[in-house]
């Protein structure tokens, strides 16, 4: 249930992306460095091995603990990515290949633009397809995955389905939301797909060639129950009503945080909603970390990340590549130690703030105005050339404060309210 959205307008092209996962799986924020010269043969991905790039370079990924690959990115050459699960008619259920967000990880450490980062996925995809749980939760899942892929320069949609893909150029506005959005209307396509897709049964010999509709038998039904046409209506609106201004951080924040309607407790919300918030059976999945950029040509991208679940209720902090910023946010446990990991990220951290406002009302109320008045503050002093020093020190300081009054007193979850009693077991 990711959403991922896309605005160019002007000179500029921002990506903002939510990972909307299992209610209690952490996300960490890491930073790996350029790579030469590596002599490892093989590198090994979630579930397989594959060749290794002897030269790689740096990343910034946003990854759920337990995995190798991430849900979303940016490179040091102003590569961004985003990707969305989807069910298809070729999704797998069982066995292990590479992961989407395996994918992902793989294009931003290899891929010196947005073409070549689609060149190098569907190449991966043709060799290896995609498979293995996705889930940490439930391991009997297989996916398929979209991708929105950026640049400062250009920008493509890849939708795939198994071993099959097709692409499409951006010219304005994209939104994915966990389900094929492609027709007819692609630029590019793996060679002999329509051939495959009529030899298969899944457009008829004498139809026109609908990739949504040859490949997405599967992903239509569970679109509709999961909401995705509507969450994917609202980012669409949302993301129109910038196209004709000039949008600052604040407007394309919002449009990550948006509910389809305020409600007076976050139990009453639903799959509808851009910020997910889980609450039960029918609704397990929760938006555990968020990204924005900012690209334009001939300057260093900006980035911005959550780093923590909802965001909403989060304080979107900057990152950048520069070894001698080491930015609040990152995680700084190894990838050989997934428990490790979570134990020491931001983001188990504040899952006591997040929590107490589920339930807080004044509490809530009161974290939204702090985070309202130090994000903006935040935000201009960075794009003013403030050292990342007192930035992080802003942002160490915010969490501190909310962490501290988070704890004042034990939560205390109603065992006989079912959405309590989902959240206290989490």
């Amino acid at each position: 249930m990711c959403n991922t959205q896309l605005l160019k307008q002007g000179k500029s092209t921002w990506l903002g992306h939510n990972s909307n996962r299992n209610a209690a799986e952490a996300q960490l924020v890491v930073r790996l460095p350029a790579t030469f010269n590596d002599r490892a043969p093989k590198v090994r991905t979630t579930y397989i091995d594959i060749p290794q790039c002897p030269n790689r370079f740096g990343v910034i990924l946003s990854r759920p603990y337990w995995m190798w690959g991430a849900e979303m990115g940016a490179n040091d050459q102003g590569v961004v990515i985003g990707c969305a699960s989807v069910r298809t008619r070729l999704s797998r259920k069982y066995g292990k290949a590479l992961l989407g967000q395996d994918l992902l990880r793989l294009a931003l450490e290899r891929a010196l633009n947005a073409e070549d980062a689609l060149s190098i996925i569907t190449q991966l995809i043709v060799r290896y397809g995609q498979g293995g749980p996705s889930s940490y939760r439930s391991r009997a899942q297989g996916r398929d995955t979209s991708f929105t892929i950026a640049d400062a320069k250009e920008t493509w949609l890849l939708e795939t389905s198994g071993h099959w893909w097709v692409a499409k150029r951006i010219q304005d506005v994209s939104v994915l939301s966990d389900s094929l959005t492609i027709a007819d209307e692609y630029d590019l396509a793996r060679p002999g797909i329509e051939d495959f897709a009529r030899r298969e049964g899944f457009c008829g010999r004498f139809q026109a060639f609908d990739f949504h509709r040859a490949f997405g038998a599967h992903d239509r039904y569970l679109s509709g129950f999961s909401s995705s046409p509507a969450r994917r209506a609202s980012s669409m609106h949302h993301l129109e009503t910038q196209l004709h201004g000039n949008p600052e951080w604040s407007d394309m924040l919002a449009g990550l945080r948006l509910h389809q309607r305020e409600r007076e407790s976050y139990r009453q919300h639903g799959n509808a909603d851009i910020c997910m918030h889980a609450g039960g059976l029918l609704r397990p999945r929760q938006t555990c970390s968020s990204m924005l950029v900012k690209l334009k040509q001939n300057e260093h991208p900006l980035i911005a990340l959550s780093a923590t679940s909802a965001p909403c209720l989060s304080l979107f902090s900057p990152v950048d590549f520069n070894p001698q910023n080491d930015w609040y946010i990152f995680n700084k446990s190894t990838e050989s130690n997934p428990a490790e990991a979570r134990a020491n990220s931001l983001w188990l951290q504040f899952e006591s703030v997040h929590r107490r406002a589920l339930l807080d009302k004044d509490f809530c109320s009161s974290l939204k105005r702090s985070r309202d008045s130090s994000e903006s503050a935040l935000l201009s002093a960075w794009q003013e050339g403030v050292d990342a020093k007192e930035l992080n020190a802003m942002v160490a300081s915010w969490h501190a404060e909310w962490l501290d009054a988070s704890q004042a007193d034990e939560i205390r979850w109603n065992h006989w309210i079912g959405y309590e009693r989902f959240w206290k077991n989490c």
